[in-house]
């Protein structure tokens, strides 16, 4: 399985070099999955990309339709709360990146993300992770 997190399957979204990632990780086999708190954090983006003039109010529809789409399972996330908490603190990173890698963590998944410093606390602990948008 892999877990996807918002700035990974938006960068998939936006950008057509990486368009076919998803294919890709179909192809591989690869079910994609997410916390449920992943579609309120896309149309967050969404939002902002419109409030800063990125894109118009249509355009953000059409992302948030085709980066919701890049799941296809959400998981349940009330599970998941107090043991991202406890990361987020211990690891002084924020809550909702420690909701991605806790799920990664408890379903031996690979995490796929564009944040560096994210893809860092998974090397640290041992949750395999590809960084998409590595330079």
């Amino acid at each position: 399985m892999m877990v996807i997190d918002a700035s990974a399957a938006i960068s998939m979204v936006r950008d057509a070099e990486d368009g076919g990632m998803l294919d890709r990780i179909a192809d591989m086999g690869e079910k994609a999955i997410a916390p449920d708190f992943f579609r309120v954090e896309v149309s967050q983006v969404a939002w902002k990309y419109v409030h800063v003039g990125i894109i118009d109010e249509q355009e953000a529809q059409i992302m948030l339709r085709a980066t919701i789409g890049c799941v296809e399972e959400f998981v349940n996330d009330k599970s998941l709360v107090i043991e991202a908490l406890h990361e987020a603190i211990a690891k002084d990173h924020s809550f909702y990146d420690m909701l991605y890698f806790v799920l990664a963590r408890r379903t031996s998944s690979t995490l796929l993300t564009c944040d560096r410093r994210l893809a860092a606390i998974c090397r640290e602990g041992n949750v395999e992770c590809i960084e998409l948008c590595a330079a």
